[in-house]
């Protein structure tokens, strides 16, 4: 008896779309609840870790907006499956890392294959199914793409306890093997007729090489430092590059991302209030796994399942929020949401060495219902903004100024972290007239910004220079945790003005 029939043909496709959704959303999740046992085996520094989680993002951001324009031109079955195929074989390279470079560049490549399916997945599905089915088929995507967010802490602080950092990756293989066989045995060679036209490589070239430029200043800066050549060329060449992609695009008859449509005052205003989140987002997953495992001392597991207040939350209420927020409207959800937000936030900054479980908690449920609200309104309201022939641009625009938001969330709060805490950990040290050799001074900085345990002070220091060095790592990491919260608030009250503007604006005209 064949399994798959003409009539239920559909469901195995949604079925294999689901089984890759749930991989790549998976792997953003679970990789950062990884960092800190990535840190104690190979050595990595914050620098270091935050290319862990940048690069895979950073390619996406890139990639993401050639892989819908790639299956249009060549074949959407096809270039799904070579990325299925990149990203798995990257999982795999990455779970063998021996070095942190090497883990920097599987993470990168694995950033490319996600950015390939990621877009085809929609595609594919909204193809296959007919129109009295579309939202129960995008609804069951939507619940997917939650499952992964609400399951990859625990999963992941699973994996990290009873086996090793290492097959956070290595899950991937038995997942993607089945995507692959999934994906041949049910979806058709061709499921839209291939389009006419031509990739924009001149642009493609510009949009790399000016995000590479700019990630590469901000997560270099505290290397480098904010004052230094090196680090304003990058900056400066960035912006240049960016501004020239940004004319070119502009001009030519087939530009990678339609910019026009941010000529809409409502998209481009929902666009930012994303960005803005999603930096949010960004920075949260990043440095709050830091103060837990390595400040506090929570293990990988104790971490997962306090980030499963947010991430379930998150996941359990974007699926069912479209429906609901077509009878409420979206305006007041997103204003309360962002009120909301920007008080947590001012709660973090707060944060000490003390705050118990159950406030970190309640923090990121709270957190978790405003990410579900906003993310799925600001989607939903962008998307109706723009006329129906500009859905497919609008889309990807979306889409790459929200994963570019996220991006920068990692980067710019990494070298908060990091810039930060030296410079209060270096004053500290100067009142108490302590000096150090330079070895155990790059021991007590990494230890201050957040990339190794606290207790390796105990184990690098006497018990003495022990007792004096771990209250100002403590407070280093603090400060800089901080200063790194405040921006994320100073963001979302600037989104609450945004929405406030649109309002009155409305109201005058």
């Amino acid at each position: 008896m064949n399994l798959i029939t003409e009539q239920n043909r559909k469901w195995w496709i949604l079925v294999s779309m689901g089984i890759v959704l749930f991989m790549v959303n998976l792997d953003f999740s679970i990789a950062n609840l990884a960092l800190p046992a990535i840190a104690h085996a190979l050595g990595a520094n914050l620098v270091q870790l935050q290319w862990v989680i940048s690069g895979y993002m950073l390619t996406m951001v890139i990639f993401m907006v050639l892989g819908g324009r790639l299956g249009d031109l060549y074949g959407h079955r096809k270039i799904f499956l070579i990325g299925i195929i990149i990203f798995t074989l990257s999982s795999v390279m990455a779970g063998f890392a021996f070095t942190e470079r090497l883990l920097i560049i599987a993470r990168i490549v694995q950033g490319i294959g996600a950015a390939l399916v990621f877009p085809l997945t929609s595609v594919i599905t909204f193809a296959v199914f007919p129109k009295n089915q579309k939202g129960l088929a995008l609804g069951t995507m939507a619940t997917t793409i939650g499952l992964a967010q609400a399951v990859g802490p625990t999963l992941g602080g699973v994996i990290i306890k009873y086996l090793s950092w290492n097959w956070v990756f290595f899950i991937n293989l038995p997942i993607g093997i089945l995507a692959v066989i999934a994906t041949l045995l049910a979806c058709p060679r061709y499921i839209l007729a291939l389009q006419q036209g031509k990739i924009d490589y001149l642009g493609a070239t510009l949009l790399t090489i000016s995000l590479m430029l700019l990630i590469v200043a901000v997560n270099q800066a505290q290397v480098w430092g904010v004052d230094s050549i090196p680090f304003f060329s990058c900056f400066i060449s960035g912006l240049i590059l960016l501004g020239v992609f940004i004319k070119v695009e502009l001009t030519i008859k087939h530009p990678l991302i339609q910019l026009q449509v941010f000529l809409n005052k409502k998209f481009t205003t929902m666009n930012l209030v994303r960005a803005n989140l999603a930096y949010v987002f960004g920075s949260i997953l990043f440095v709050l796994v830091l103060y837990l495992q390595n400040m506090l001392g929570y293990s990988a597991l104790a971490a997962g399942m306090l980030l499963l207040f947010m991430t379930i939350t998150f996941g359990a209420l974007s699926p069912v929020l479209g429906k609901m927020l077509d009878h409420l409207g979206a305006y007041y959800p997103v204003l309360i949401s962002l009120i909301l937000m920007s008080i947590v936030l001012a709660i973090f900054t707060q944060v000490t060495m003390l705050t118990p479980f159950y406030e970190l908690a309640m923090l990121l449920f709270v957190c978790g219902i405003v990410f579900a609200i906003i993310f799925t309104a600001t989607n939903v309201v962008a998307l109706k903004a723009v006329p129906e022939s500009q859905i497919g641009a609008a889309s990807g625009a979306f889409y790459t100024v929200a994963l570019g938001g996220c991006m920068l969330g990692v980067a710019v709060s990494g070298t908060i972290m990091g810039l930060v805490s030296r410079a209060f950990l270096s004053h500290q040290l100067l009142l108490q007239h302590i000096s150090l050799s330079s070895d155990k001074d790059n021991m007590l900085i990494s230890i201050a910004n957040g990339s190794h345990s606290l207790s390796k002070v105990s184990a690098n220091f006497t018990a003495e220079t022990a007792q004096l060095l771990k209250p100002m790592a403590q407070q280093a990491f603090l400060h800089a945790f901080h200063w790194a919260m405040l921006i994320c608030m100073l963001l979302s009250i600037g989104s609450l003005i945004m929405m406030l503007f649109i309002k009155l604006r409305r109201a005058a005209d």
